[in-house]
């Protein structure tokens, strides 16, 4: 309850947006009731459209924070919405901001520019990245953009199927897909399950060095 009070009378909220926030949709919608300034980033971005496809979370890819390219072009409305929010004039934070995503989007492609960039991951989580850095995302072990769905024996099957016509060298998992699952996968092709941090920090200092430490993991599997 306090949670949702303090919620309710903040100065501005940020969330992602295209439905990522399960189970909280009504509780931004009360915020906004109640007169709070709800920033979804989801609404200033070039969005990841998935029609004809079915998916927990609908049409659209929400994963938009996996790539610093799609952090940037939400980046100059956030820093008005809050800066209005606060009343402060912060064009100084914006250029500093976009300057050191800038040099880290710079950076990820020249370590993903020296692999064949083929991904499996845990759920349907890589789009954004792999269409900004020319990899090839293969399949996932959850074929779903939802971290609470699940595969079938015959979706795995199929994702076995395109890893040995790939040759792909390592799965990649995380947040909601099972160990065991993704552990089996990877012995029963005799490649590697390699566990990315893609949700949350995980001790990272910064959103710079949780995506530099995504980016050289998937390199050294990959490499």
């Amino acid at each position: 309850a306090k949670d949702i009070e303090s919620l309710n009378n903040a100065n501005i909220v940020v969330s992602n947006g295209l439905d990522f926030e399960e189970g909280l949709e009504e509780t931004l919608e009360n915020a906004k009731t109640a007169g709070v300034n709800v920033f979804m980033a989801g609404d200033y971005i070039t969005v990841r459209e998935l029609s004809g496809e079915e998916h927990d979370h609908g049409a659209f890819d929400p994963h938009l924070w996996l790539s610093p390219a799609t952090m940037l072009e939400m980046l100059p409305e956030l820093s008005e919405a809050i800066g209005a929010a606060i009343g402060a004039d912060l064009s100084v934070q914006l250029e500093t901001l976009s300057a050191e995503l800038t040099a880290l989007d710079a950076e990820i492609q020249e370590i993903i520019g020296g692999v064949k960039c083929e991904l499996v991951s845990g759920h349907d989580e890589m789009g954004y990245f792999a269409d900004r850095y020319g990899c090839e995302v293969i399949g996932a072990v959850i074929p779903s953009l939802s971290t609470t769905s699940e595969a079938s024996a015959g979706e795995l099957a199929d994702l076995k199927a395109e890893v040995e016509t790939h040759d792909v060298k390592a799965v990649f998992t995380g947040l909601g897909t099972s160990p065991d699952v993704a552990e089996q996968l990877a012995t029963e092709l005799g490649v590697k399950a390699v566990t990315l941090s893609t949700h949350f920090m995980d001790g990272a200092a910064n959103y710079q060095a949780f995506m530099l430490r995504m980016v050289n993991q998937i390199a050294e599997a990959l490499g």
